[in-house]
């Protein structure tokens, strides 16, 4: 009981300097983001599109998906992105616990971070045993309990989905493992073919995913052998752990991330700038600032 009003303490005294570190942590995520993005626009507009084969089986042509791996740049810049955003928690954590006047000494330490367990029996190891947020006014630690995933599994929800699950798997897989990305994939698929003597056919293929070299379609050379076949794809790139993350089978790995930005820079970090600021009450509803970056068209073929 000593400890725990050690630890209380009514105002959190915390500078806008110190949050200002993590905020730029997150932006910097949004940073990545975007220079990963235009990077895909380039590969896409480059090397995706659709190509005329000729089948000597079936004596036609086949309008062929041509979807390659991105380029290992892509990937860096995904995990870079991923990276700074898990680490803009663990600056909150460390910014809160070593400007906390009723913190006990030694603390924040080299255990100090931000834990995300999907359990109540993990998350209590994390927080008591090895002492991750130790130092932190009661405020703060009941915010960080209250948006742990386990919550989410408690109630019956998928837990695997939660922003802080998910950017928490990410982390571990891009750090530990490999890169997270799969070959492009598309959503869906525009052909038009045009024969010199005036026949035309357009076609739009509307499909879950359209994979690399998959036959959108077949047709006959023309009478005179001249024939023109002009496509684009709606692509875009999958994420290809499906064994760790089994709720994003082939989701696209840009849409998660712009969520993820979205969830911590505009709804985590907020939360805990109020307490900073003495607001334990949510913000009215106004204008804010807008961490979640602009998720750009991509397409191939003709402009």
């Amino acid at each position: 009981m000593a400890r725990k009003q050690q630890l209380k303490s009514d105002k959190i005294k915390v500078s806008e300097t110190e949050l200002a570190i993590a905020r730029q942590k997150a932006m910097r995520a949004g940073k990545h983001f975007e220079v990963a993005q235009r990077m895909f626009c380039r590969f896409v507009r480059n090397d995706c599109g659709v190509r005329a084969e000729f089948s000597t089986k079936t004596q036609q042509y086949n309008a062929v998906a041509h979807l390659p791996p991105p380029p290992p740049v892509i990937g860096l810049l995904v995990g870079d992105c991923v990276h700074n955003l898990r680490s803009a928690l663990d600056h909150i954590v460390y910014a809160l616990i070593s400007t906390n006047p009723a913190k006990p000494e030694g603390v924040p330490d080299s255990r100090t971070m931000f834990p995300i367990r999907d359990t109540k029996e993990g998350y209590l190891h994390q927080v008591t045993k090895l002492r991750r947020i130790h130092g932190t006014p009661d405020a703060v630690a009941a915010l960080i309990d209250s948006l742990q995933p386990y919550h989410s599994r408690d109630k019956g929800f998928d837990y695997t989905a939660h922003p802080l699950w998910v950017l928490d798997r990410l982390e571990n897989i891009d750090k530990h493992r490999r890169l997270m990305l799969a070959s492009g994939v598309a959503r869906h698929a525009h052909v038009s073919i045009r024969y010199t003597d005036g026949g035309e056919t357009d076609l739009l293929i509307m499909q879950d995913r359209i994979y690399d070299r998959a036959i959108l379609t077949s047709y006959p050379p023309g009478a005179d052998g001249k024939v023109q076949m002009d496509g684009y794809l709606m692509v875009y790139i999958a994420l290809r752990e499906v064994d760790e993350l089994p709720s994003f089978i082939d989701e696209d790995i840009f849409r998660i991330l712009a969520q993820l930005l979205d969830y911590v820079g505009n709804l985590v970090m907020p939360r805990f700038a109020r307490l900073a600021a003495g607001h334990a009450t949510p913000p009215k509803k106004g204008r804010r600032q807008d961490f979640r970056p602009v998720l750009r068209g991509r397409r191939t073929g003709p402009r």
